[in-house]
């Protein structure tokens, strides 16, 4: 055998044997990825920029951008303080703060902690009777107020759920939560600032933060107002008194009357009124005095003389529903009639200028200049919608008219979607069956289905048979099978539709393939190719690949 040959026939074996050494080392580092893998399992609870508070089994920890774990899995529940690297943690129902790097800031002592500002927590302790109270720490776990107060702050929480994010914002007190309520043992409350200090003590028997530095309390019985160092602005003389408008007035009740007083405690509105509401943005405010109701200016000139038993507001209109005699019409802001009166109920005008009335047990519609649209022959007029009709009802039975209360759908169904047509098609019930119609009276979806939602842009409409919910098409083509427990009713929301089964919520596609897995407690439709999720009591973004975000509320 030539030297070559010889070569060539070692070169061969070595490169079998290199071959087979590569796949045994393929194996070994695969199974040694997948047994790392395994031992990786968990889920993201929340995903920030530079790590992730994830979840393994009950325990939470923190892995970083890598995937490192940084923080072990401890932890009952783990919250961010939003800005920081400082994250509230509980152990057996009780709450402290660790790092990122799992350094114990505050111990895991409280039955709750809150930030209030930027340096401080109100801290929460919970004896063995269950008695709490209530105090504040800083940082480093110095108590700034005593833990003998009532802290008014958002406690409506339950902490196995952890769904708050509001709660670990550390704005929480320092813009519009400036100030946290506190009250005393006492019952007296006062004002404590996201600085720790007791700026309006506890000796008030009720009390509110009425903005542009003023302190609206009640004493003995008798409200005033204090400025932020407790000096007295408005002394404690009325049973009633209500914050300053941007006008520099408030509402104020003395001796059984009511008024207006400036911020230099002068009256400008005499204390003669049985009920009085703040001033409008037309320097109108409803007034009533002797059992009827008008409108007064800030002069106290009479606008709207006091003869109605009913008067509502204005608002940003140039109308008001008012009540006389015992019925109703609309007035003008010079007291003009608009709308004569003798209906016994009125709505507001609607878009069209048009008021749904009743009028002797009979339901029709008039405009603004007191005209007549639909007589008062019907028991029932909804509102008109953008194709100028509208549902009514006549003889117990549910039809369609137009503005010129011609008949588009007969007076022949037990009930309709009030909404009217949507894309050529309405639902209506016949013998308690649903079904659709179009605009020339003809049936298009037998009357067959339990409920019919309305049709959507896709052509496509969701019904609900035998306890199921599928989704058909205008030719009552089944496009998702009546397989669901439930369903989203606004239909496919880019391409997708939120269904329900086996107690789950996921998404599928117009074939009914499964996009997005059955695992999820809520479900919303999809919005610029993201949709909110719930599970476990957590909010993420997910998109149409099923990959999860951090949810955050814009």
């Amino acid at each position: 055998m030539s030297r070559n040959k010889m070569c060539l026939k070692v070169f061969k074996r070595l490169s079998i044997l290199l071959v087979f050494a590569m796949v045994i080392g393929l194996f070994h580092t695969q199974a040694a990825f997948a047994r790392i893998t395994a031992k990786k399992k968990y889920e993201v609870i929340r995903a920030f920029k530079d790590l992730s508070v994830v979840r393994k089994g009950n325990k939470m920890g923190i892995i970083d951008k890598d995937g490192k774990l940084i923080v072990p899995f401890l932890y009952d529940s783990l919250w961010r303080t939003v800005g920081t690297d400082r994250f509230r943690a509980t152990i057996n129902k009780k709450a402290g703060v660790i790092d990122k790097n799992n350094n114990l800031l505050v111990p895991i002592t409280y039955f709750d902690l809150l930030p209030f500002g930027t340096k401080l927590y109100i801290a929460v302790k919970r004896d063995e009777s269950g008695n709490r109270t209530e105090g504040i720490i800083d940082y480093n776990n110095n108590i700034m107020l005593e833990f003998e107060y009532d802290i008014s702050y958002d406690n409506n929480y339950n902490d196995s759920d952890d769904t708050s994010d509001d709660r670990y914002k550390p704005e929480y007190g320092s813009k519009e939560y400036e100030y946290a309520e506190v009250k005393k043992p006492s019952g007296k409350y006062g004002y404590v600032n996201n600085n720790g200090e007791l700026f309006i003590p506890c000796e008030y028997d009720d009390i509110h933060n009425c903005g542009d530095g003023y302190i609206l309390a009640k004493d003995t019985g008798k409200w005033g107002i204090v400025d932020r160092n407790n000096r007295e602005v408005i002394p404690f003389n009325y049973d009633e008194l209500g914050s300053f408008d941007e006008n520099g007035l408030a509402h104020a009740k003395q001796n059984g009357k009511y008024g207006f007083i400036n911020k230099s405690n002068e009256v400008v509105i005499p204390f003669s009124y049985d009920s009085i509401s703040t001033f409008d943005g037309n320097g109108l405010s409803r007034a009533k005095q002797s059992g009827k109701f008008g409108f007064i200016n800030k002069n106290n000139g009479i606008v709207i003389p006091f003869e109605y038993e009913y008067l509502n507001f204005f608002y940003e209109n140039d109308f008001a529903e008012a009540q006389k005699f015992g019925k109703f019409g609309f007035i003008d802001k010079n007291n003009n009639i608009l709308v004569p009166f003798e209906y016994d109920a009125l709505t507001f005008f609607d878009e069209y200028g048009f008021t749904y009335a009743k009028k002797s047990g009979k339901a029709g519609v008039v405009d603004k200049t007191g005209k007549v649209i639909i007589p008062f022959e019907y028991e029932e007029v909804y509102s008109f919608e953008k194709d100028g009709l509208t549902t009514a009802k006549k003889s117990g039975k549910y039809g369609m008219i137009n503005k010129n209360n011609e008949t588009v759908i007969s007076f022949e169904y037990d009930y309709a979607d009030f909404k009217g047509f949507s894309y050529g098609l309405v639902a209506m019930q016949k013998s308690k069956k649903w079904g659709y119609v179009n605009r020339k009276n003809k049936v298009a979806v037998p009357f067959v289905y339990s409920y019919g939602y309305p049709f959507k842009k896709s052509g496509f409409a969701v019904v609900l048979k035998s306890k199921k919910y599928g989704v058909i098409n205008k030719l009552n083509k089944i496009i998702i099978p009546f397989q669901n427990d439930g369903i989203h009713e606004s239909g496919f929301s880019e391409g997708l539709l939120g269904v329900k089964r086996y107690g789950k919520w996921g998404f599928v596609n117009t074939k009914n393939r499964v996009v997005i897995p059955f695992k999820y407690d809520t479900v919303y439709p999809f919005e610029k190719g993201k949709a909110v999720v719930e599970k476990r009591g957590v909010t993420y973004y997910i998109d149409k690949k099923g990959k999860l975000y951090e949810y955050t509320e814009e």
